[in-house]
């Protein structure tokens, strides 16, 4: 089964979103700075998404979620960082535009929903 209609552009926009777009900005991230640096940008996503979800989809914020999310990303750079971290303009700028990428892409498969079951859905 291939997408119909509205899901041509919404596939392609989710692609390019959550793989075109995000992998390449991790690559120039990771080749400019220290794995564990770029891990723990990367790790702000849920924050991200929680914002997002705020402002576009109405959704709830929960302290719950924001402790948790915060949580995960100071104990991911406080496991991963180390003496070799050094911080990059570039490539934390590559970091954190993956993060938002990815971030936009959640919140938008959520809003548009699934067009057909997960299996399928998951193939495109």
């Amino acid at each position: 089964m291939f997408p119909s209609g509205v899901w041509w552009w919404r596939s392609l926009t989710l692609g390019m979103l959550n793989i075109g777009l995000f992998f390449p900005l991790l690559f120039i991230a990771a080749c400019r700075m220290p794995g564990g640096v770029v891990a723990t940008l990367g790790v702000t996503q849920p924050l991200i998404v929680t914002a997002l979800g705020r402002l576009f989809l109405k959704e709830p914020l929960s302290p719950r979620v924001i402790t948790a999310a915060a949580a995960g990303a100071i104990g991911a750079g406080l496991l991963v960082l180390g003496p070799q971290a050094r911080l990059d303009a570039v490539g934390s700028a590559a970091a954190m535009a993956a993060t938002v990428c990815m971030a936009i892409g959640t919140v938008t498969a959520k809003h548009w929903g699934q067009p057909a079951p997960l299996p399928v859905y998951t193939a495109w």
